[in-house]
Order: structure tokens, then C-alpha cells, then sequence
């Protein structure tokens, strides 16, 4: 008599696709719960302060077998653990800077503001980005590097395609981004570093969107455009199409 098969019992005698799926699933869920943890102990600990595996489980509500189960060492656990927490300061990076929404001076200072609060709100996290490289990104370089390196990515698409909409050559200004986002890091990490600080929160973030201003501001002269800062980017495109299109 024959075995009807099941989601478990196929007609090879195998699990099938549904069990793997499942199974799948299941693992993913636990691996996530076990990141999730880590991020959430290391943002609890002062800076430099080791997370247990013994500690992770426990806040994830797992075996301590499990972690070795889901992970095959605690670097590659590492690595997936700077990459959630990469993804989170690039989505909120992201996110402020909106170029539909505000004046240029507005976008460069609520894009500085937010990366200094955030620095300020998760010390521990931004120092354990510096202690290696994540699951998905360049291995020869740190998280924090590759951080950089994201946000210089983002700022120069953004940058190249509004020189394109207003006509102007983008390839001189390649190494801009890289100059503004070192700039800011720079800092913003010696002001973090400083005992007493010579300039007030406020005061910084104001320093370091004009100094960041003078850069944009220096580059559009050097192509040939002026910029007001409080204009909106769409101002600025519109202003200058407008121009080109006068007899």
C-alpha cells in the first residue's frame, strides 16, 4: 500500500520544498533574534564593553547551542551584527537627506544634525563598527569605512544627477563627496573625543554645514553656476533651465 505523501514525506522520501521552506524560515527568525539582541545589549553597554554569546542567547530567548547552530564563528556573527547596525545609521542618514524637501541649507544641516545625534546616541555601536568589516561589504575595510564610503556613494549620485539636469560637466567634481563626508567625520570625531569642547552642540553642527556649504558653494562657481543656500534644489534646477531657455 502506498505512503501518501505529506509536506514531510515526499514521494522521493525526502522533506519537500514546504518543510525546507519552513525550516528555512525558522532559522532565518532565530539568527535575526539573535542580531537583534546583540545590537540592543551593545547600545545598553559603555563603549568597548564585550557581549557574551552567553548573554546574546539569553536576551534573544535561545540556547546558547543555537548560536553555534545558526553562526559558523563569532566573527561572521560579528560582521552580520555591524552590517544591521550600518544599514541603520545609512537609512536614517538617508532619510534627512532629502533633496525635495527644504532649502540646500536645510538639507545640510538636518543631514549633519541627525548623523552627530546619532553618533551622540549610540557610542557603542559606532565603536564596534570600527572593529571590523560586515557580512556584505568590502573585507579589507572596517564598518566605519564602509559607512563613509556609502555615503559618499549616495551623495554623488544625488550630486550627478542634478549636474546633469543643469548641464554642467560632473567629472571634475568626483572627489567632492569624499571631501565633505571626511570633513564631517573628522569633525565630529574630534569634538566627541574632546573632554570640553570648545563649541556647543548647536554650534558645531551649524560650523560643519557651512564649512560644507563653502564646498558646494565653491564647487557650482568653479562650474559656472551661483547657488543660493536657501533656495531648494529645485530652485536651483528650475532657475537655471530657466536661464538657458531665454533667447
Amino acid at each position: 500500500m502506498s505512503t501518501v505523501p505529506t509536506p514531510f514525506n515526499d514521494c522521493a522520501g525526502g522533506p519537500s520544498p514546504v518543510h525546507d521552506a519552513r525550516w528555512s524560515e525558522h532559522n532565518s527568525a532565530r539568527r535575526a533574534r539573535l542580531v537583534e539582541a546583540a545590537v540592543a545589549l551593545l547600545d545598553e553597554r559603555p563603549v568597548g564593553r564585550d557581549v557574551s554569546v552567553e548573554e546574546i542567547a539569553q536576551r534573544a530567548g535561545l540556547a546558547r547551542s543555537v548560536f553555534y547552530r545558526q553562526f559558523d564563528s563569532r566573527e561572521a556573527f560579528d560582521c552580520r551584527v555591524r552590517a544591521v547596525i550600518l544599514d541603520q545609521c545609512f537609512a536614517m542618514y538617508a532619510t534627512n537627506l532629502d533633496f525635495s524637501t527644504g532649502s540646500i541649507d536645510e538639507i545640510v544641516t538636518r543631514t549633519a544634525g541627525a548623523l552627530l545625534a546619532w553618533r551622540i546616541d549610540h557610542p557603542a555601536w559606532y565603536a564596534f563598527l570600527g572593529t571590523g568589516p560586515t557580512d556584505h561589504d568590502n573585507p579589507d575595510l572596517d564598518a566605519v569605512q564602509s559607512l563613509s564610503r556609502r555615503f559618499e556613494t549616495l551623495i554623488d549620485v544625488r550630486l550627478s544627477e542634478i549636474a546633469q539636469l543643469v548641464g554642467v560637466d560632473y567629472e571634475p567634481l568626483r572627489t567632492l563627496p569624499f571631501a565633505v563626508v571626511t570633513m564631517v567625520d573628522g569633525t565630529f570625531t574630534r569634538w566627541l573625543s574632546d573632554p570640553s569642547p570648545p563649541r556647543s552642540r548647536d554650534q558645531l553642527v551649524r560650523d560643519v554645514a557651512n564649512y560644507a556649504w563653502y564646498m558646494l558653494d565653491g564647487a557650482a562657481r568653479r562650474s559656472g553656476l551661483c547657488v543660493d543656500r536657501d533656495q531648494t534644489v529645485d530652485e536651483v534646477i528650475g532657475g537655471v533651465s530657466g536661464s538657458a531657455a531665454k533667447p
